[in-house]
């Protein structure tokens, strides 16, 4: 499942505004030259459960990291 989804009561993937802001800090950090793992602490320190591996994935594949 993406990062930023969550299966809703009908099993249907549905947005997680939650983790859709943490992938736009992750964004915004590597747009300031921000390292992987820097990110990743960061999210992490906000409760987000991703490891800089993750924040690569994203990153790399996610739409509004391109």
């Amino acid at each position: 499942m993406p990062f930023d989804y969550r299966r809703d009561d009908t099993g249907e993937l549905v947005p997680h505004e939650g983790q859709q802001a943490a992938i736009r800090e992750a964004v915004a950090m590597k747009a300031e030259g921000a390292s992987l793992r820097v990110t990743a602490d960061a999210l992490q320190a906000k409760g987000h459960a991703i490891s800089h591996v993750a924040v690569s994935r994203v990153l790399r594949y996610h739409p509004s990291a391109a």
